[in-house]
C-alpha cells in the first residue's frame, strides 16, 4: 500500500512541481482524472493553477483512491 502512495505522490512532486503540502492537502474536488488536470489556488501565492498530468500520475491516482475511497477530505 504505501509504496503505491510513495510513487503517486513522487509522480506528483516532478509532474506538477508541488511540494508535500501541496499534495497533502490536495482533495479529489481538485482533480479531474478524465480530463487529465489538477485546478487549485496555490496557498503560497493565492495564483490559480492548473496542471496537465501525465498518465501515469493519473494510474496512480487512481489507484490511490481506490485505496482510500472515503479521504477526509
Amino acid at each position: 500500500r504505501w509504496t503505491t502512495v510513495m510513487r503517486c505522490w513522487i509522480l506528483l512532486g516532478c509532474n506538477t512541481a508541488m511540494a508535500a503540502h501541496e499534495i497533502a492537502t490536495l482533495t479529489i474536488e481538485e482533480c479531474n482524472l478524465d480530463e487529465g488536470y489538477i485546478s487549485r489556488f496555490r496557498e503560497k501565492t493565492g495564483i490559480w493553477a492548473r496542471w496537465k498530468l501525465w498518465p501515469e500520475t493519473i494510474d496512480y491516482l487512481k489507484k490511490c483512491i481506490e485505496l482510500e475511497p472515503n479521504p477526509i477530505k
